[in-house]
Order: structure tokens, then sequence, then C-alpha cells
């Protein structure tokens, strides 16, 4: 008897869960990367170069981080579409959702 693999079994359902499982994979990895750049913030070790953009446009202005970056990431996005370049829904889960879970985890710290 052969046996079926786990992507196997879930093509030969009537239902596809191939969209929510990958869904879940990008909603999971930018939980994991924003509770990495919350620690980089919180433990003041050096931040990436983006994450360095949004800090000082937060300590300048009236956006705090999660504002900051997410007017950064939709201003990257602008600037994608101008140029014709693919998005995808990773890329504008991306600009919404890693600075506003950031903010939401420095909010919540001690």
């Amino acid at each position: 008897m052969k046996r079926l693999t786990a992507t196997k079994r879930l093509k030969s359902t009537w239902i596809n869960f191939e969209p929510f499982s990958s869904l879940l994979r990008i909603l999971l990895g930018l939980s994991i990367y924003s509770f990495g750049v919350y620690l980089t913030i919180y433990v003041n070790i050096g931040l990436a170069p983006w994450d360095c953009l949004a800090v000082g446009i937060s300590r300048y202005t009236l956006l705090n981080y999660g504002g900051a970056m997410a007017a950064v990431s939709l201003a990257a996005i602008v600037i994608q579409l101008l140029l014709h370049e693919r998005i995808g829904i990773a890329t504008v889960l991306d600009a919404i959702i890693t600075g506003n879970l950031t903010q939401l985890f420095c909010n919540i710290s001690p």
C-alpha cells in the first residue's frame, strides 16, 4: 500500500488548505521577526538600517515606532508600484504588521 505524504493528503481533500497554511507561516514569521526587533530595541545593542530609520523618524516626529515603520514601509511599497515591481500579500502584511507588532511589544514591556 502506498503511503500518502501530508501534502498529498491535503491535496486529495476537497478543501484547499495551502493558502491558509502559507498565511499562517507568514504571520508566524512576521511575529518572530517583530519580537526580534523589539529585543534589539529593548537591549540597545544596535539596529538594522531599516529599523534605525524608523526609530530616528519616531524620535523627531509625533509618530511612534510602529507608525514610523508602517509609513516607511508603505512608502517603499508605493515606490515599488511606481517602478512596476510585483508585490505580494506578504509584502503588504510586512508593511502593516511588523512595525505595529513591535510597537505593541514595546508598549507592554515593563
